[in-house]
């Protein structure tokens, strides 16, 4: 079954711009299909509507040429994965106490909180996906805005959502000051190596303001050295 819709993405993979599929059809699954009516499990109401809007027609067309005939297509909601529609809820806090999240990860900020707006739908559906396929996708991602437009929130998101799945991943939340300053630190020491082996065994780093990191030489040397998952801001 999942080798059919398999087959059907290639083949939307080739009608598609190559970031809106890995954002939108990729992480999709089929759950059924049955007297031409195909039921997709999709990660929120936010892609399902999307996908309605921009690739229906595609997707009726790929699977039409495999079945035969018209196929009817819906949608299934994940419901392990966050929604796309936000809600005030006393919640957060709570779990991220139940889960222990690092204190740098704050309980308003996830996936189920953040606004999803036409400005910044592909920045979500891509710190989703990059959530969801850490260090397979996008990597490094690097968000760029202007103040007060949620990208912060969407990096703890990244961190927050992949604690959540799993609790032991190895998940570093740190400004560009600090990422510098432990370089620093690590450099008069002559404790490089030490300093290589934490942040290349992380799962995933997330850096806030990282343009700040610009013009020094060393410090980007080290972080755009392959091996490290990163999730990455601008603020200007």
């Amino acid at each position: 079954m999942q080798t059919f819709w398999e087959d059907c993405k290639k083949e939307l993979e080739k009608r598609i711009d190559r970031h809106n599929f890995i954002s939108y059809i990729d992480p999709t699954l089929m759950v059924e299909l049955k007297e031409g009516e195909l039921s997709l499990l999709v990660p929120s109401v936010f892609h399902s509507d999307w996908i309605e809007k921009h690739y229906m027609n595609a997707i009726k067309e790929v699977i039409g040429s495999k079945i035969g005939a018209e196929p009817k297509v819906m949608f299934l909601i994940d419901q392990k994965r966050p929604a796309a529609a936000p809600h005030k809820t006393a919640a957060p806090a709570a779990k991220a106490k139940k889960r222990g999240l690092p204190p740098q990860f704050k309980p308003q900020y996830s996936f189920d909180t953040f606004v999803v707006g036409k400005s910044n739908e592909f920045a979500y559906a891509s710190a989703l996906s990059c959530a969801n396929n850490p260090g397979e996708k996008y990597n490094p991602l690097y968000l760029y805005g202007g103040v007060g437009l949620g990208k912060t929130h969407l990096v703890q998101s990244i961190g927050r959502y992949m604690l959540e799945k799993k609790p032991d991943a190895k998940v570093l939340y740190i400004s560009s000051e600090q990422l510098v300053n432990q370089l620093v630190s690590k450099i008069q020491k002559g404790q490089m190596d030490e300093f290589r082996a934490t942040f290349r065994s992380l799962d995933a780093l997330l850096v806030d303001d990282i343009q700040f990191i610009a013009g020094k030489e060393r410090t980007e040397e080290e972080f755009f050295t392959p091996s490290t998952s990163c999730s990455t801001r601008e603020n200007r």
